[in-house]
């Protein structure tokens, strides 16, 4: 960067004054001064209320666009939903897009702008704001939001798009039978056409918005102003900036008030001191000790910057008031300071003045004591969770899990605010299947104490967010599972985890084992087989049937099922007759116990169409991935917990929809009164891999 000195006084700004310099002062510092009135002006303007988020992140309020939040873990909304404050369009994406941190939160995802996407779209009907500190973090957040919105590539093209992946069927599964993904996708797009766009695509649900850098030797121009300060406070004095050496000052003539704004730097090393505030941030930092005592005077001071530092050293993002984009319009500054490390939040008004302001740090905190909500141990009733698990203590051992039979970990989706995303525990001999988890699932039954090396394997039916959350966080702690899904879904988390996680895709595919589902070939799996098919959904997503010594259970995965509209797709060629027909029977194949979701359509089932099914099918049959059935409706919720697990092994069969079904078993196993979170093996050892070069490219 070109020093301040090498800029003629006629080049700099009006409030912005320095003194000659003598050729032997090049050691000394040119500091940034304010003028008093600057000061004490932007001293004046007052603090916004920053609403910190229970899932992590910060909300703040502006009068100019409404609230920003910073920050996105999974199920954010929620959390504004909760606290009952408006839920953001504006969202500031971290620096880093998932948690690296050895806690609980490892793994976890800290850009989830699915459902703020959704939610600001489909509920308001209006486009969400990300805000993305670099080019590269616009493309790879693009990439994730075609994968999730309208699913891979190959699919969604426009020039000879393919109908399917032939390696997810096995040989003698029939093509007619097969879906078509391109038409299908195609049409749950068209349903969301407007006079602008004929299908949905990602230009309707997002603008993104980066941040610019001042020129080299300049400061930010068109920037709102401080408010004056009274005059009593603050008499006229000019500004300027005055260079220091060992042995006093020189200057041709009197000197005059001023003010030396916090922290004080170099303009020649601003580039080196944002490097090392940068780097000290992340905990990789290695400088010298000029360097070091540079830095410790900034991060003392670091949450009172100056006005004329975020005009000279931060990176600026401007967001306009709906409808208006004038320089002197309403209109919020957000200021990216030391690459990331910290923000400020300016709110200006239509005068061209700050009326508001908030700084907050960088780093996105996920509190260690987050769990899956709506799981609600029994243990939970009768002591007080925060405080045990502050001294590291969980919950001794009581439950035993079945030979065959489900958990429920979350049974709702992700615009209620009460209840967890939808994700279970499938149990076969003792061992536990994870499907679709939540976020913090395996912290949630550790805390019950269900051991890590319990869950065996993870079985994924897509990749939207509110269905993948908690997988690949699995994936990263405790010992190395299987990840079940077909090649087309596997080949999708694996590209849409390694653009937000930053790791290559070779380097993922080392922390589990990928045990490919294969459509019309069984999959035998600790004992049980599974039999897998593709629902009817807006990306590709599996359901399946998985058997037991006689017993069975069928998973519908989301599913679009209503015959009529199914018919309708037949006779307009989206659908074959083959694939029409296994849409509409897989759920009426005889089973012990169908877990089937329900939501608004067109994307999953209206209740009305499960209300309608034959009487038979309903006595077997729990609702999931709803919030609550209406008063007086005859269909079951299935219920979460461990406490509610639903046991078909050969103790419980009989009673399969009583109330016994769903009683706990007192365990034979040792106490943990001592067991902490355990973050374990995967993580460290995708470290170590990354330095292996042909695993890293």
């Amino acid at each position: 960067m070109e020093d301040l000195r090498d800029f003629p006084i006629s080049r700099q700004r009006p409030d912005l004054i320095r003194s000659q310099s003598s050729k032997k002062s090049v050691t000394n510092a040119c500091k940034i001064f304010d003028d008093d009135i600057v000061a004490k002006g932007y001293e004046a303007v007052p603090e916004m209320e920053i609403n910190k988020l229970p899932r992590g992140g910060l909300s703040v309020d502006t009068a100019a666009i409404g609230r920003i939040q910073f920050g996105i873990p999974p199920e954010t909304i929620k959390d504004s939903m909760q606290l009952g404050i408006s839920v953001p369009s504006v969202y500031i994406v971290p620096v880093e897009r998932f948690c690296r941190e050895a806690s609980p939160a490892l793994g976890i995802n800290l850009a989830e702008f699915e459902f703020p996407c959704y939610f600001n779209y489909f509920v308001r009907g209006k486009r969400c704001t990300l805000i993305v500190d670099s080019v590269d973090a616009e493309m790879k957040i693009t990439q994730v939001i075609q994968e999730t919105l309208m699913g891979p590539e190959q699919f969604r093209r426009k020039v000879n798009p393919v109908p399917n992946d032939l390696d997810d069927f096995h040989s003698s599964y029939a093509f007619e039978s097969r879906p078509d993904f391109s038409k299908e996708a195609r049409w749950f797009r068209k349903q969301e056409a407007t006079k602008e766009y004929d299908e949905l695509c990602i230009e309707m649900l997002v603008d993104f918005k980066r941040f610019s850098s001042p020129n080299p030797g300049e400061p930010h121009n068109n920037l709102g102003n401080p408010p004056n300060p009274p005059e009593e406070e603050c008499p006229q004095v000019k500004v300027y900036m005055e260079e220091s050496h060992e042995g006093g000052r020189e200057s041709s003539g009197s000197y005059i008030p001023r003010r030396r704004s916090t922290p004080i730097f170099t303009a020649r090393r601003r580039d080196s001191l944002l490097s090392h505030l940068k780097s000290a941030c992340q905990g990789d930092s290695d400088f010298t000790d000029d360097s070091s005592s540079s830095l410790a005077s900034l991060d003392e001071a670091r949450t009172s910057w100056s006005y004329s530092q975020l005009k000279w050293l931060g990176d600026v993002c401007t967001i306009y008031a709906s409808g208006k984009h004038s320089q002197v319009s309403a209109r919020v500054e957000i200021f990216r300071m030391a690459g990331g490390t910290e923000y400020i939040i300016h709110d200006i008004d239509d005068n061209n003045i700050i009326i508001g302001k908030a700084c907050f740090s960088g780093s996105v905190q996920v509190s260690d004591f987050m769990e899956v909500i709506g799981f609600a141990p029994e243990w939970k009733e009768h002591v007080d969770t925060e405080k045990q698990l502050k001294n590291g203590i969980s919950r001794a051992p009581t439950f035993v899990p079945p030979d065959f039979g489900v958990t429920v970990l979350g049974n709702s989706h992700g615009f209620d605010k009460s209840g967890s995303t939808s994700g279970y525990v499938l149990w076969i001999n003792g061992r536990g299947v994870m499907i679709d988890p939540p976020p913090y699932s395996s912290i949630t039954l550790e805390r019950e104490g269900i051991r890590p090396r319990l869950i065996v394997a993870i079985l994924l039916t897509h990749i939207h967010a509110d269905h993948d959350g908690g997988a690949f966080q699995k994936i990263l702690t405790g010992s190395r599972v299987s990840l079940i899904t077909t090649p087309t879904i596997y080949k999708s988390f694996i590209r849409k985890y390694s653009a937000l996680s930053g790791l290559s895709p070779s380097l993922l595919r080392h922390s589990h084992r990928h045990r490919p589902a294969i459509i019309g070939q069984p999959l035998k799996f600790h004992g049980a087989t599974f039999h897998f098919t593709y629902s009817f959904h807006t990306i590709p997503c599996i359901a399946f049937r998985v058997e037991w010594e006689g017993k069975s259970i069928i998973f519908t995965g989301d599913h679009m099922n209503n015959p009529s509209v199914i018919r309708e797709l037949e006779k307009s060629g989206v659908l074959s007759e083959a694939r029409a027909n296994d849409l509409i029977n897989f759920p009426l194949q005889d089973c012990d116990l169908l877990l089937h979701e329900s939501g608004a359509p067109p994307i999953h089932t209206q209740l009305d169409v499960l209300l309608a099914l034959p009487d038979h099918v309903k006595a077997r049959m729990y609702i999931v991935h709803t919030a609550a059935l209406p008063k007086d409706c005859p269909l079951k919720v299935a219920p979460t917990g461990t406490k509610g697990t639903i046991r078909l092994d050969r103790s419980h069969s009989k009673d399969l929809f009583n109330e016994s079904a769903f009683v706990a078993t007192k365990s034979i196993l040792a106490p943990n009164q001592k067991s902490k979170a355990s973050v374990l093996d995967t993580w460290f050892a995708l470290n170590l891999l990354s330095e292996i070069p042909y695993l890293s490219k």
